[in-house]
């Protein structure tokens, strides 16, 4: 008995064992030695209960890791993430949000951070995200404090997560927007560099990057608030920082109809704010208006200003991405006036950099719209005959490709309507005389290149495919020019060349390889080394002789040989147009054309080099021929004749159609497909899925195809439109080949967010 009570009076002395698996006996312990194991074992534990105590010691000692814990216990968790985090506690009911209680130091971390202290900074901008994530309104002031603040590098992560975090708060919409928008209309930004002095423009550089990413992220926000009244606020933005183009194209269209109109408005000439920023008042300097471009630092006399078309450019690009037929007169308008560059780019002396002319981005948006009610202008612009300067004499077979039309030029304006022009028409009135304009000697090249491919996307006839072989047949017959000339006399020099070639090569070795050999051997003396090197270096100054002879003994031979193979390229690029006309016979000709035309989004390569045999011969020929020495291959051959057997058919597939060359059979194949499949309109709705599916595309003109078609057929709203859009978006990042359709996905799921007055959704974001 005596032994019992001592050991309870013991018991009663050294106190209860703690629980180790509560929060509070390790909250106890952050203050001791064993602080890391108690923030991890806190952590692990996952008790909110935990957030004070562990929001007091972060204050005592401002260690970042503390903050991080503190996000984890705030954060809510489903049963499922409970569980996968083992957190047993909440494995049934879940664990719900503890913002309340994390938000003073969350906020006191955003506010009050050490900007020369990275890892602080970089805890800091968490914070900043977890505020965002919490939507709780006592948050929002500090984000708004700090994201208000004149950019700095030190600081800058955490003002970008600041100004992301704002976009958040889609339950406090108004608060949260006026604060970007006072972030964008930034009344002071620094200055431009391309306006300061070199002495200046490291600095000015400096400055105006870090201005660029805060206003960039308060423009992605707005995005994600789709806020409709910000939509003047992201116009000015707009011509301000078109640096920005993208991200407030992408901003614009997520705030919906509202900026549709103000868009029109500005090609009217109905938005005030737009016109004052671009307002010429007569006898005003040139200089003094955002209408003229007088050099990047506007010191230039009157007479040397040039019109610019910024206000038109950036408005029908962004129009276009709405999609809406009651927009082409707008558009149409834009190519009454006259054509100038949109801005400048880098001035280098005093050269220039012209930006793209208005009327390309009129006629980008006219093709994703694709109303026939732009047809008959269009039509009259690329049947327009030239002006007189604009005309030159045809070059002669052979000789190097004249330059491109410059911007703004009859040619190319022709050249960019031709190439709009099936897209709107729904007819083949034209027909005719796009043939006639691509097979014309003495035309534009570009403008014969963009009628040859219209004329296909319209043709269904066989007679049609005759006119793509008589243009190639041009091609041909120079390529084979070429090709004889080549084989001739010059062939036999650049033979002897190469053979010359090999033996001063083999001298050259040799030489080098004594030089070893003399190094090793280690009865040789110094002076035998040195001959060696000497002699070496001797062969070396002969052959550097030798290459330039070779160079120049082949040089005839491999001009003809590379305009031989260009001639031909050019004629495969005319009969690959073929691939156009060939799947519209295919497929009218079935009972469900449309049907037929989706199919094609099943296609491979080879499929369409079968369809495509019968009617190009070089393909068949070449094709036929491979296959015929293939299947040789499996005859009882000796290593030398199988050696020999595989060398001939590496030389039939090098000058047989390239892989290249065979992926525009496909992509032809599906463009003109889904050409078709959009005019067909609401009667193809039933293949959306198929559409949505095949945006994931990696083929840049095979994606365009179905971007291009979509608005057309879909019923909206949409909701698999903006999910399976988004996947396309995620399938296609970090693929540099496809970023410019990148946006363009992004720009027509941001359009079926608010298609058919569908409402944005959380899982939108």
């Amino acid at each position: 008995m005596k032994r019992v009570l001592a050991l309870v009076a013991m018991a009663g002395l050294v106190g209860c064992p703690a629980d180790e698996d509560k929060a509070s006996t390790w909250a106890k312990r952050l203050d001791s030695t064993d602080y890391e194991s108690a923030l991890k074992r806190l952590d692990e534990i996952g008790d909110p209960s935990a957030i004070e105590d562990l929001g007091e010691a972060w204050r005592k000692t401002r260690k970042p890791e503390i903050l991080s814990v503190i996000i984890g216990l705030a954060a809510p968790l489903t049963p499922e993430q409970a569980k996968a985090n083992f957190k047993t506690d909440y494995e049934e009911s879940g664990r719900p949000a503890s913002w309340k209680a994390a938000m003073p130091f969350l906020t006191e971390a955003v506010t009050k951070t050490d900007e020369t202290n990275a890892k602080k900074v970089e805890a800091a901008a968490k914070c900043a995200t977890a505020i965002g994530l919490s939507k709780d309104p006592d948050g929002l002031p500090a984000l708004i404090e700090v994201a208000e603040r004149d950019p700095s590098q030190g600081l800058i992560n955490l003002q970008m997560e600041a100004v992301k975090a704002i976009g958040k708060y889609d339950n406090d919409k108004n608060a949260a927007s006026n604060a970007l928008v006072k972030i964008i209309n930034n009344p002071n930004p620094p200055a431009h560099p391309k306006t300061v002095g070199k002495d200046q423009k490291t600095t000015a550089s400096a400055k105006y990057t870090l201005y660029l990413k805060v206003t960039g992220a308060a423009v992605n926000a707005l995005g994600d608030l789709g806020a409709t009244t910000a939509t003047k606020t992201l116009l000015l933005a707009l011509y301000r920082t078109p640096e920005l183009f993208d991200q407030i194209r992408r901003a614009l269209v997520a705030t919906g109809p509202a900026a549709r109109d103000e868009l029109r408005a500005v090609i009217q000439g109905k938005n005030a704010e737009i016109e004052k920023y671009f307002a010429h008042a007569p006898g005003q300097p040139k200089k003094q208006s955002r209408a003229f471009y007088c050099g990047d630092r506007s010191d230039r006399n009157d007479d040397d200003c040039v019109p610019v078309s910024a206000k038109d450019h950036f408005a029908a690009i962004i129009l276009g991405d709405f999609y809406d037929p009651d927009t082409v007169p707008d558009l149409l308008a834009i190519l009454d006036r006259p054509a100038a560059p949109a801005y400048f780019g880098e001035q280098r002396g005093d050269l220039d950099e012209p930006g793209p002319i208005q009327y390309n981005a009129v006629f980008d948006a006219l093709k994703k719209i694709g109303s026939p009610a732009a047809a008959p202008r269009i039509r009259a612009i690329w049947l327009a005959k030239d002006k007189k300067d604009d005309k030159k004499d045809a070059p002669k077979p052979g000789s190097p490709a004249p330059p491109p039309p410059p911007p703004g030029s009859d040619a190319m304006n022709r050249a960019l309507a031709a190439s709009t022009y099936p897209f709107v028409t729904r007819d083949d009135v034209g027909l005719k005389e796009l043939g006639e304009i691509a097979g014309k000697n003495g035309e534009d090249e570009q403008l014969r290149r963009a009628a040859a491919e219209s004329f296909a996307r319209l043709s269904k006839s066989d007679k049609d495919m005759a006119v793509l072989d008589s243009i190639a047949a041009r091609f041909y017959d120079e390529a084979n020019k070429k090709r004889t000339e080549a084989d001739g006399e010059p062939k036999k020099k650049a033979d002897a060349a190469e053979e010359q070639y090999k033996k001063d090569k083999a001298l050259l070795d040799e030489a080098k390889q004594k030089v070893q050999e003399v190094a090793r051997d280690k009865s040789k003396t110094a002076a035998d080394v040195n001959e060696a090197a000497a002699s070496a270096k001797r062969a070396k100054a002969e052959f550097a002789k030798a290459e330039k002879k070779y160079k120049d003994g082949t040089r005839p031979f491999k001009e003809l040989d590379r305009m031989s193979r260009d001639y031909r390229s050019f004629a495969r690029l005319f009969l690959s147009h073929k691939s156009r006309i060939e799947v519209a016979q295919r497929c009218t000709a079935t009972a469900d054309p449309v049907a037929c035309y989706v199919g094609t989004l099943n296609q491979k390569v080879e499929d369409a080099v079968k369809f495509l045999r019968p009617h190009i011969k070089d393909l068949d020929e070449t094709e036929a021929a491979i296959d015929a020495e293939t299947k040789k291959l499996t005859d009882n051959l000796s290593d030398t004749q199988r050696k020999e057997l595989q060398k001939k058919i590496d030389e039939l597939k090098k000058a047989g159609w390239s892989k290249v060359e065979k992926q525009f059979l496909l992509q032809g194949n599906i463009e003109r497909a889904m050409l078709e499949v959009g005019k067909a309109g609401k009667a193809a709705e039933k293949y959306t899925e198929q559409l949505l599916d095949g945006a994931k595309s990696d083929d840049r003109l095979i994606r365009q195809s179905i971007l291009y078609a979509l608005p057309k057929i879909v019923k909206t709203p949409c909701d698999s439109c903006v999910k399976k859009l988004a996947a396309a978006i995620k399938a296609g990042e970090g693929k540099n080949a496809l970023l410019p359709l990148q946006l363009d996905t992004q720009m027509l799921r941001n359009f079926f967010i608010y298609a058919g007055n569908r409402q944005p959704k959380p899982e939108d974001k």
